[in-house]
């Protein structure tokens, strides 16, 4: 570490809780900001969350009609129960689909978007030192997704709360074992778990880290796991006991993946969700790859919402039996066809996982906000940085090894179904940090190349 390194590592030593104020509220700012910019409260896009919310207040409970025909309207496990029910709660209080409870909904997820950043920087001063959790930090905090991501109703800006949480919670148990930290890291776990249950297969892998790279005792670390699934399974059991009795079938979280197998494994699949755009697409969305001026962000995000989706080309026979089914058996023969597909055209499933693989770790050619140069650019830059990151900081992989885990467990899923441009945000912030330890070892490499040059020079000014 360079001596100016060390110097500012001494200065956030003694002044961390100022500078993380400091820093909390330029991402408050910026994430309010925008919210107010755009106004996407104003004329909120409908979801299934969203549906799923207004059942629950007009009580028909958790029921939907699931999209693209897939079954008929009933109680549904189409979506992981955590944000409609967040929705719900802040529907009754402005009203149901009202402006307010749209704002609402949109400050809340600001404080948790500013809050990540804080704990970002917990994940990164923990591993790397706390100028690489001040680089990481601030990156975060004005990076334009996460500028943004608090003014879409999706629950990703909770899951990405969640995970880095459930990350912190864990460096900090392999540190310092206790039955305290175990029972909060199993609550989270849970209310991830709930929230996006993807992240299970994270949750697996951590549980091997920790037995592999704690020094604590063995029986003290059985124990910790154990307490750690405890907890998680507790909360995460009464809405599976629920997904049984109203499905007849056991349903961890939600009940989407035979959909997403299919739409990323058929005769049209792009690997995404969405058909490919014709290279004499719309001009409208071409000529967006000039920038994104104040008044377009809602235009792309229209021209995406229009762009026809893998289901539309669903066969009329397929769709019509679907329609009269079950949600899960629906869901089940979805499954069967897309497995029976992948086994009779491996290469082409070869070939769509290389492009699921490319598209999620670059960009999606059928979002059309991909088009546009401005919202690629800060991937452009960080991405690399990234890359170089892991290399430099090869010789600390052992205590870098939860990332990587982190990055392959919510990596794998979507390159066997499909990918959206929002599936890779959990992941983000963590390649922020590999990006920060890039920027502060060039920085401390450039000073320390200053430094010889001034000293080389000193002798010839006597």
């Amino acid at each position: 570490m360079s001596r100016e390194c060390s110097a500012i590592e001494r200065f956030l030593a003694r002044n961390e809780k100022q500078v993380l104020l400091l820093s909390f509220l330029l991402a408050l700012t910026a994430r309010v900001a925008v919210v107010f910019w755009l106004r996407n409260f104003l004329a909120p896009i409908g979801s299934e969350y969203e549906g799923i919310a207004i059942n629950l207040l007009d009580g028909k409970g958790y029921s939907l009609a699931p999209f693209f025909g897939i079954g008929y309207f009933q109680r549904t496990s189409w979506a992981a129960p955590t944000y409609p029910f967040l929705l719900a709660f802040a529907f009754s209080l402005g009203g149901v689909y009202s402006h307010y409870s749209f704002l609402i909904v949109e400050l809340a997820q600001v404080l948790l978007a500013s809050a990540t950043c804080l704990v970002i920087y917990g994940i990164a001063s923990h591993l790397l030192g706390r100028v690489v959790g001040l680089v990481a930090l601030l990156m975060v905090a004005v990076y334009p997704d996460f500028v943004y991501m608090p003014t879409q109703h999706r629950p990703i800006t909770l899951i990405v709360f969640l995970l880095c949480c459930d990350v912190l919670c864990l460096l900090v148990l392999e540190k310092k074992p206790s039955t305290k930290w175990a029972l909060i890291t199993g609550i989270v776990t849970g209310l991830l778990t709930l929230t996006e249950p993807v992240t299970l297969a994270f949750v697996v892998l951590a549980f091997g880290w920790f037995l592999f790279v704690s020094t604590a005792a063995i029986g003290v670390k059985i124990k910790i796991v154990l307490s750690i699934a405890a907890v998680g399974f507790a909360i995460i059991l009464p809405w599976t006991v629920r997904n049984y009795v109203v499905h007849g079938k056991l349903i961890l979280v939600k009940s989407t993946f035979g959909y997403q197998l299919w739409s990323g494994n058929n005769p049209d699949a792009t690997g995404t969700l969405r058909l490919q755009i014709p290279s004499n697409g719309d001009p409208g969305v071409h000529d967006s790859s000039r920038g994104i001026p104040a008044d377009s962000e809602t235009r792309l995000w229209k021209e995406k919402q229009r762009m026809p989706l893998i289901a539309s080309k669903m066969p009329v026979a397929l769709r019509s039996t679907l329609e009269t089914l079950p949600e899960v058996r629906a869901d089940g023969v979805l499954f069967d066809i897309a497995i029976k597909y992948i086994l009779q055209n491996r290469r082409r499933f070869l070939e769509l996982t290389v492009a699921r693989i490319y598209y999620f770790w670059w960009f999606d050619p059928t979002n059309p906000l991909a088009r546009s140069f401005i919202y690629r650019l800060p991937w452009i830059i960080v991405f690399p940085l990234s890359v170089a990151g892991m290399f430099l900081s090869q010789r600390q992989w052992k205590d870098l090894s939860l990332v990587y885990f982190l990055v392959i467990a919510l990596t794998l899923p979507y390159i066997i179904t499909v990918i959206e441009a929002r599936f890779r945000m959990p992941i983000e912030p963590f390649v922020m940090v590999f990006a920060a330890y890039t920027v502060v070892t060039f920085c401390g490499f450039l000073l320390s190349v200053f430094r010889s040059l001034r000293g080389a020079a000193l002798p010839n000014s006597f």
